[in-house]
C-alpha cells in the first residue's frame, strides 16, 4: 500500500510538472515588436568660436557660443590651465570656485538666455606667464569647457537652470 501511495504521489507530481511546461515555455518565449521612428532631442546644442589674439606677454582668447539647437539654453564655461600660468577671465558672471589639481577654477555663466540662432559673446580669457625663452613650456594648453542646458520653467513661470542635464563642449588652444 505504501508503495502504491508513493507511486501515485510521484505520478501526480510528474503530471503537474508536464502540464505546467507549456505555459512556462510560452512565458519565456513571448516577445513584442514595434516599428516606426521618433526624433529624440537630447537638449541644447551650440557652436563654439574661439578667436585668439596675441599682445606682448599675453594670449587673449575671445569666446562666443551660438545656439544651433531649437530650444533656448543657458551657457557656462570653465577654464583649466597649468598652475604656473596666470589666467584672467572677464565678461561673464563668476560662479564660485572649486579646487582642481592644486589651483582654483570657477564657472563663468553667460548673463541671460541664449535663444535659438542667437550668440552668447563677451567671454574673454587672458593668459600670461608663458615662457618666452622657447622652452617646452610654451606649448601648454588652456582648455575651456563649455556647458549648456535647455531652459526649464518652474510653476511660477521663472526660468530655471538644471546643470545636472548639461551637455559639454570642449575647446583647447595652445
Amino acid at each position: 500500500m505504501k508503495k502504491t501511495n508513493k507511486l501515485l504521489v510521484l505520478l501526480a507530481a510528474v503530471s503537474i510538472a508536464v502540464l505546467s511546461i507549456g505555459p512556462a515555455r510560452a512565458y519565456f518565449t513571448d516577445s513584442t515588436r514595434t516599428d516606426g521612428a521618433d526624433t529624440v532631442v537630447l537638449g541644447s546644442r551650440g557652436t563654439i568660436t574661439e578667436q585668439m589674439e596675441q599682445s606682448p606677454g599675453a594670449h587673449i582668447k575671445k569666446i562666443t557660443v551660438t545656439n544651433t539647437g531649437d530650444v533656448p539654453m543657458f551657457v557656462r564655461a570653465r577654464v583649466f590651465y597649468a598652475p604656473d600660468l596666470t589666467v584672467a577671465v572677464s565678461g561673464w558672471i563668476k560662479q564660485g570656485t572649486d579646487p582642481e589639481n592644486g589651483y582654483e577654477t570657477a564657472y563663468y555663466l553667460y548673463d541671460g538666455i541664449v535663444e535659438p540662432g542667437e550668440t552668447a559673446s563677451g567671454l574673454t580669457v587672458t593668459v600670461t606667464g608663458f615662457p618666452t625663452d622657447g622652452t617646452a613650456g610654451d606649448k601648454r594648453n588652456v582648455v575651456v569647457v563649455y556647458e549648456s542646458v535647455p531652459v526649464f520653467y518652474n510653476e511660477q513661470g521663472e526660468a530655471v537652470m538644471n546643470w545636472d542635464q548639461a551637455i559639454t563642449f570642449v575647446g583647447t588652444e595652445g
